[in-house]
């Protein structure tokens, strides 16, 4: 996907953001590269549309949380988890429980809209694909104890 954008052409650079941006499985192989083909993109003539730009964004987010999900996982090391911390986990866990309800609402909301832009045209499929995907993820549960990991 990466050389496709570095290509020159403009029909490859165009395929190759389009890919680039349902890619969600970076490693630490693929963030260098990653990181220069979306300068080379940005610069393209061939992405100077707001679609692509977009995508762009787009890349450039995923690749932001891929870093950041990276690099917690390498700064952790194998330590004891205290008592204290199990129970506040477990608090954590009941509260989320409780707020659940409100948050399965909002998250209904937020799905219905991006039918909606998608119905509508405003987004591309690929980038209603990925904000489904974020919304399912949060629906598994854990998301009220990752805000304070």
């Amino acid at each position: 996907m990466c050389m496709e954008i570095d290509s020159g052409d403009s029909a490859k650079i165009r395929l190759g953001i389009d890919k680039l941006a349902s890619f969600n499985s970076h490693s630490p192989v693929t963030i260098e590269a990653t990181q220069k083909a979306i300068i080379v993109a940005k610069n393209s003539i061939a992405s100077q549309t707001e679609y692509y730009q977009s995508q762009i964004s787009l890349i450039k987010s995923n690749l932001e949380i891929a870093i950041t999900n990276l690099s917690s996982i390498s700064s952790k090391t194998p330590q004891k988890v205290s008592k204290i911390k199990k129970i506040t986990i477990k608090i954590l866990e009941i509260i989320e429980a409780f707020l659940d309800a409100g948050d399965a609402v909002k998250r209904r909301k937020k799905s219905d809209k991006i039918y909606r832009d998608l119905i509508n045209f405003h987004i591309s499929h690929k980038r209603a694909s990925t904000e489904l995907q974020k919304i399912t993820k949060r629906q598994k549960g854990g998301w009220f104890v990752s805000r304070f990991d």
